[in-house]
């Protein structure tokens, strides 16, 4: 009988453990999402490009593509190469600009990382790409999390996170947030009266029942008060 009741109480105890580990507090949760999140930047292409005022911008008739390896050409530089610029001004690009062979609507740019430009590279620790400079938004703190639902697909399960919270930008996002406004103003635009520091957030986790962990497979982002611009965690759930 002992024997009987010692079996009953380890099976009780390994379905708890069992299912504890697919729990997840508030705490944990919030956690995982800013320490994912706060990896979030912009990518800016640096290398060579070409410039023209033209909407589609395609290469001349009778220009050889392989002259030009590796480039990318902007319309509008006004427009289109105007966060290149913003960079420059906060010192992390070099720009070079000089005329091109293509002919005078045309420009050629090279655009290089400054040091302090190399220097926030190393400082932020971010994944490197070769020819892209990514802006380090900043650091996530999460202001609350509305949702923390428990999914289960087969033998996998998942974690749905809505909530919401607020950046505290990086001193060069800061700077690109205020320059993009002032352009916008000169340009005679409505500037948005949101704060570009709340955000909401919809993210998906899937639990390691192996390692006894959650880990973070995707994520949709908007501003407080606007519409998510993706869909990528529902599109995951459904393809499962």
């Amino acid at each position: 009988m002992n024997l009987l009741k010692m079996l009953l109480v380890l099976a009780v105890c390994l379905t708890f453990s069992a299912y504890a580990s697919d729990e997840l507090t508030q705490a944990d949760a919030s956690a995982i999402i800013s320490n994912v999140l706060n990896k979030d930047c912009k990518p800016v292409s640096i290398g060579n490009a070409l410039i023209s005022p033209d909407q589609d911008p395609r290469l001349p008739r009778g220009a050889d593509p392989d002259d030009y390896p590796g480039w990318w050409m902007f319309s509008d530089p006004e427009d289109e190469f105007g966060l290149h610029r913003i960079l420059e001004k906060a010192g992390i690009f070099e720009i070079e600009e000089r005329p091109s062979s293509l002919g005078e609507n045309w420009r050629e740019v090279t655009v290089r990382l400054s040091p302090k430009g190399k220097d926030l590279v190393e400082q932020w620790g971010l994944p490197r790409r070769e020819n892209v400079f990514c802006i380090k938004r900043g650091n996530l703190k999460i202001t609350n999390i509305g949702r923390n639902e428990l999914h289960q697909k087969g033998l996998d399960n998942y974690r749905v996170l809505m909530g919401t919270g607020d950046w505290e930008f990086t001193e060069e996002m800061e700077f690109v947030t205020n320059e993009v406004r002032l352009a916008l103003m000169k340009a005679g635009m409505t500037v948005p009266e949101t704060d570009l520091r709340s955000s909401k957030f919809i993210v998906l986790l899937k639990h390691d029942p192996f390692r006894g962990e959650w880990r973070f497979v995707t994520a949709d982002m908007a501003q407080v008060d606007e519409e998510f611009q993706s869909n990528r965690v529902l599109e995951y759930l459904q393809k499962r």
